[in-house]
């Protein structure tokens, strides 16, 4: 697989000349893109384009939604987020994390009965970092969080909290973060470039890292209801099905990724796994999109939080 490093630098100039396509921040980036994914010459490729969708300008909202296929009441929660949703249309996002407080437990494991793996690693290092905080108030599931935002100190708590933490969060309309993302994709490859644009509002990218996840949605498969009657064709919806770049935590956003526009760009390239590596559950790019989000490294919380759709 062929990669190129970029090394940008500020280029002056006392003429006037034409476009240049592959325009770099200012200063050493430390990304990596597979040149391979573009169907062209990559040299014509705009690995830092102009962006043409407007920044956020209202604070986002995340609802991460630990769940499991043979908890009973976990379609509750799940319903619970969705409605949010429809309360709040562009305002919140979602990402069923099927995870517990010590990352794969019964109501995440697999028999004959229930069968498909909805895990994956990132899910399962995000669900026992959480379990893992004394006093957290995450001990199974359902569980959850709004932003990570706290609620009587803790970090997750249960769906009925969800709502008026999510009320809490919009009408505050504290903005740290303007964030907008721009996307090429190759389906020949099932290859895409994700390019991010993030502007600080009173926040030093030093406390910021950014989080790229794979989420797929509306998928048909067993879930365990009120009364252990079994659901074969539960919808299961805004699955975490892996980060892009395999960190849960983030990327490390430094002064080295500023743009002359004074922003800061962060870019990505990744192939669209053909299937899960377990369940064997083959993934429909149109079915999946990109959720991307900035979390503060001291206190976890969520600042802001877009959607990009994989194919337009």
């Amino acid at each position: 697989m062929k990669k190129v490093l970029f090394i940008s630098v500020l280029m002056l100039s006392l003429f006037s000349c034409d476009r240049v396509k592959n325009k770099y921040p200012v200063g050493v980036v430390s990304y990596e893109l597979d040149t391979t994914i573009y169907d062209g010459n990559y040299a014509d490729y705009n690995a830092n384009p102009d962006f043409t969708t407007p920044a956020s300008t209202n604070r986002n909202v995340l609802i991460e939604d630990f769940t499991g296929h043979k908890c009973i009441y976990c379609p509750f929660a799940a319903d619970e987020a969705h409605a949010i949703v429809a309360n709040n249309l562009g305002r919140v996002s979602i990402a069923t994390i099927h995870s517990d407080n010590t990352g794969i437990g019964d109501f995440q494991s697999t028999d004959a009965e229930y069968p498909i793996d909805w895990t994956c690693p990132d899910g399962i290092a995000i669900g026992q970092y959480f379990g893992a905080i004394a006093g957290n108030g995450f001990t199974g599931n359902p569980n959850g969080n709004v932003s990570r935002s706290k609620l009587n100190g803790q970090i997750t708590y249960g769906a009925a909290n969800w709502a008026a933490k999510t009320t809490e969060l919009i009408n505050a309309n504290d903005l740290k973060v303007k964030l907008r993302s721009q996307i090429y994709y190759n389906p020949a490859m099932r290859g895409l470039y994700l390019h991010t644009d993030i502007a600080p509002v009173g926040v030093t990218v030093d406390k910021l890292k950014m989080v790229v996840c794979l989420i797929e949605d509306s998928i048909v498969g067993p879930q365990k209801m009120i009364g252990n009657v079994h659901n074969e064709t539960y919808v299961h919806k805004d699955i975490l099905r892996a980060t892009i770049d395999n960190k849960p935590f983030g990327r490390t956003i430094t002064e080295d990724d500023k743009d002359v526009s004074g922003n800061y760009r962060l870019h990505y390239s990744y192939i669209i796994p053909a299937a899960h590596p377990t369940s064997g559950h083959v993934y429909v790019p149109e079915n999946m999109h990109l959720l991307i989000y900035i979390r503060d490294v001291n206190t976890d919380e969520i600042y802001q939080v877009i959607e990009q759709k994989i194919i337009e």
